[in-house]
């Protein structure tokens, strides 16, 4: 899937919309990107536990990698999601904490304590467990640190 969608993003290509098709398989629907030249590169992001898919959204970000809206899905017994790189990296980089679940009352709780410190709600999925996913942006200078 990251391959293909890296080949398209090679012909100026960008993921508009996504969807769930099954329980291991999704959809993406891409559309000509608005301002060539430029391209824009996907990382597709799986992992089974909330500490590993943190870890490897962070490294991405690190990378100049974000979030993209609503392609986060609970496929293959963990959480799958698509990460973007734009042609020009941004001023900010961004900070990600997941967590998972069995109760929604703890997955609010771990929602308000990553509020308290900054983060933004980006993506929550109920699928049996709840996954919250938030993300804060950081200073570069105060990321380099």
């Amino acid at each position: 899937m990251e391959n293909k969608l890296n080949e398209l993003a090679d012909q100026e290509f960008r993921i508009a919309d996504s969807r769930v098709t099954g329980g291991r398989s999704a959809e993406a629907m891409m559309e000509k990107a608005a301002t060539p030249p430029g391209t824009y590169h996907y990382m597709v992001v799986h992992a089974t536990l909330a500490r590993n898919v943190q870890k490897n959204m962070n490294n991405a970000a690190a990378d100049g990698y974000r979030l993209v809206r609503h392609t986060v899905a609970t496929l293959r017994s963990g959480l799958t999601l698509i990460m973007e790189k734009p042609p020009a990296a941004d001023a900010a980089k961004l900070e990600y904490r997941v967590s998972c679940s069995w109760r929604d009352s703890n997955a609010e709780e771990h929602l308000v304590e990553d509020q308290q410190e900054g983060f933004v709600l980006v993506e929550a999925v109920h699928a049996g467990q709840t996954w919250v996913l938030t993300q804060k942006a950081i200073d570069v200078e105060e990321a380099n640190r």
